[in-house]
C-alpha cells in the first residue's frame, strides 16, 4: 500500500510544475533587442505602406481626373453622333423626295414626248 501512495506523491510534484504553471508565474522580462528591431522593421514597413497608400491615393484622382474628362468628351461626341444620324436622315428623306419627284417629272415627260411624235413636227435647223 506504501508504494502507491508515493506514486500520487509524485503525480501531484509533477502536475503542479506543469509548464503552464510556470509561464504564468513568469514576469514580463524588458523589451529585447530583438523586439526593438522588430518593431523598428514594423515601423519602418508601416511609413513604406502610407507612402504606397498616398501614392495610390494621387493615382487615384489623376484617373479620376481623366475619367471625367473622357465622360464629357463621351457625352460631347455622342450629341456629336446624334446630329449626324439626323442629318443623313433629313439627307435621305430629301433625296428620296427628289428621286420620286423627279421619276415622276420623267414619266411626264416622257408621256410629253410620245405624243409629240405623233404629231411628225420637223426639228429646227
Amino acid at each position: 500500500m506504501g508504494s502507491t501512495g508515493d506514486a500520487d506523491r509524485k503525480r501531484r510534484h509533477v502536475s503542479s510544475t506543469s509548464p503552464t504553471a510556470v509561464a504564468k508565474k513568469q514576469p514580463f522580462l524588458p523589451i529585447s533587442e530583438d523586439k526593438k528591431l522588430d518593431t523598428g522593421l514594423v515601423v519602418y514597413k508601416n511609413q513604406k505602406l502610407m507612402e504606397t497608400v498616398e501614392t495610390n491615393k494621387i493615382e487615384l484622382a489623376a484617373r479620376e481626373k481623366e475619367y471625367k474628362m473622357l465622360q464629357e468628351k463621351l457625352v460631347e461626341r455622342t450629341a456629336t453622333v446624334e446630329s449626324v444620324k439626323r442629318s443623313w436622315k433629313e439627307l435621305i428623306n430629301r433625296l428620296e423626295s427628289s428621286s420620286i419627284a423627279r421619276a415622276a417629272s420623267i414619266n411626264e415627260i416622257g408621256k410629253c414626248t410620245s405624243s409629240l411624235n405623233g404629231l411628225n413636227l420637223l426639228p429646227f435647223f
